[in-house]
């Protein structure tokens, strides 16, 4: 009889952990395919400690940037695949190239918009489209696992902005290596961590100088599970979350506010990737 019982309560969780992994996969697959996930389209949804108060602007394209390839054999697999706004890449090109946006084109109006909301006195000169697919690769790769990870918490992916201060922004984005955290990591109200900012106007005070022009970077930006904190200068990672099926996972980033923006502060070089550099004027 004890060896029935524990046959049957075997199947019991091999059936049970066979239905999670299918969940899993259903839900990537749908995330991958169309970019929405319970009837919402990629918008960066709160939860946990976050307030629902949300001021960042998703990349209204960014579901074009996953897609599934089905087969016979494997209904399932996953290839990377590059927005469907981005130009083509000859080979002359190679992985990078950087697009001047028109200035009448939708895509500049939408960011030149979100920009001058907290900056209305600056003079945007120009707006380029960053195209590196290495660091697109990278940001894929953790697009996925963050999908696995927080399933209904999704990816969080918002539009947000970055200052590098002294260093030139073309060590983030020509490079293979991106936010390096080493480099572009500061010390803040956070701790030591990457800020990014819903607002243009806290990091214009971290802007890139080169004569008259300042130039900031807005950044896509898995804020994935975040973790609502108030200043605590001693945090070097996000905390644990609520313990699930006995693995301990941390939030994805810690967010926070200032008198001028809400932050979100990433503790490891991944989940964000450069999308536009913004030249401006300020008075």
């Amino acid at each position: 009889m004890a060896s029935g019982f524990y046959f049957y309560v075997a199947v019991f969780f091999a059936v049970t952990a066979g239905i999670e992994a299918i969940y899993v996969c259903i839900f990537v697959w749908r995330y991958m395919t169309t970019g929405r996930r319970n009837g919402y389209r990629n918008r960066a949804r709160k939860r946990n400690n976050v307030s629902p108060a949300n001021r960042g602007r998703t990349n209204g394209d960014a579901e074009n940037a996953y897609i599934h390839e089905g087969s016979n054999e494997n209904r399932l697999s996953i290839r990377l695949q590059y927005p469907s706004f981005w130009d083509d890449h000859r080979p002359a090109d190679g992985s990078f190239k950087i697009v001047p946006l028109g200035s009448q084109s939708p895509e500049y109006q939408e960011i030149s918009s979100e920009f001058k909301r907290t900056l209305p006195d600056a003079t945007v000169d120009r707006i380029e489209r960053v195209q590196n697919k290495i660091l697109w690769s990278k940001y894929m790769d953790c697009a996925r696992r963050c999908i696995e990870n927080n399933k209904d918490d999704g990816l969080g992916e918002m539009l947000l902005f970055y200052g590098t201060k002294q260093s030139n922004p073309r060590g983030i984005y020509e490079e293979e290596i991106g936010f390096n955290i080493m480099k572009f990591s500061q010390p803040g109200p956070w701790g030591r961590g990457l800020y990014f900012a819903v607002n243009a106007s806290y990091s214009n005070e971290y802007a890139f100088v080169n004569g008259t022009t300042r130039q900031l970077l807005a950044v896509n930006v898995l804020t994935g599970r975040s973790y609502y904190s108030r200043p605590n200068e001693s945090l070097e990672q996000p905390p644990l979350c609520p313990e699930e099926g006995g693995i301990q996972r941390r939030y994805d980033c810690v967010c926070g506010d200032t008198r001028d923006s809400r932050l979100y502060i990433m503790y490891e070089n991944k989940g964000a990737y450069p999308m536009y550099v913004i030249t401006y004027t300020k008075k």
